[in-house]
C-alpha cells in the first residue's frame, strides 16, 4: 500500500478540533507498507511516528521513519495519513475517513514541468488536493482568493511544501490547462 503522511500546518487546528478543509498541509513522508486494512496501517503509522525511535517499527520503512523523527515531533490531531489514495484524518481517538466530493472545477489539460517531474513525488495526490480546493500552504487571504476564483472563473494557484521542495499548481482562468511546476520555473 502506498502511504503519504501530511502534517497539518494550521495554528488553529487544536482550537477547531483538528483538520478543517483548506488547512495548509505539508507532505512529510511517503513510503510503501503492507497491512490487513487501511485503518490498521493508519494505526501502525501512528504508533511508529509517536514511539521512541528505538521501538519496533514492524513492517514500516525504517529509514523514512527515522528521517521523519528528525523533522517532526509526532503525528497529531488534524494530520492526515493517505493510504492508496484514500485520506484519513487523525482524531483524538481513531481515524476519520476524509471523503472527497470530487473536483470543484475542471482542470483542463495537465502539464508538468521537467523540474516537477524530476522530484519523483506523487503528483496525482497533489492534483487531487488542488482540484478539491485544498490550496496547500497558502495563507488564509490567498486561500479565500482562490475560493472566490473558483466561483468567478479566475486563475488558481496552490502551493505545497513537499520533502523534496516547494511545488506550485496553477490552473488557468479558462480552465484549459493545469500546470505543476517549481517556483523557480515560473
Amino acid at each position: 500500500m502506498k502511504v503519504n503522511v501530511s502534517i497539518n500546518q494550521s495554528e488553529r487546528r487544536f482550537l477547531t478540533g483538528g483538520y478543517q478543509p483548506g488547512d495548509p498541509m505539508k507532505l512529510a513522508l511517503t513510503f510503501e507498507a503492507e497491512a490487513e486494512s487501511a485503518l490498521v496501517l493508519c494505526d501502525q503509522v501512528f504508533a511508529a511516528l509517536n514511539s521512541p525511535i528505538s521501538a519496533p517499527l514492524g513492517t514500516l520503512d525504517v529509514p523514512h521513519i527515522l528521517a521523519y523523527h528528525q523533522t517532526y515531533p509526532s503525528l497529531s490531531v488534524g494530520d492526515i495519513v493517505e493510504v492508496d489514495g484514500k485520506r484519513y484524518v487523525c482524531q483524538t481517538v481513531g481515524w476519520l475517513p476524509l471523503e472527497t466530493a470530487g473536483p470543484k472545477f475542471p482542470m483542463g489539460r495537465f502539464v508538468a514541468t521537467p523540474g516537477a517531474l524530476a522530484l519523483g513525488i506523487d503528483l496525482q495526490a497533489l492534483l487531487a488536493r488542488h482540484t478539491s480546493g485544498d490550496w496547500g500552504d497558502l495563507g488564509l487571504e490567498d486561500q479565500a482568493l482562490n475560493d472566490r476564483s473558483v466561483a468567478e472563473g479566475e486563475r488558481l494557484l496552490s502551493s505545497y511544501d513537499t520533502p523534496k521542495g516547494k511545488v506550485w499548481i496553477i490552473t488557468e482562468w479558462d480552465r484549459s490547462v493545469t500546470t505543476i511546476l517549481l517556483p523557480s520555473e515560473n
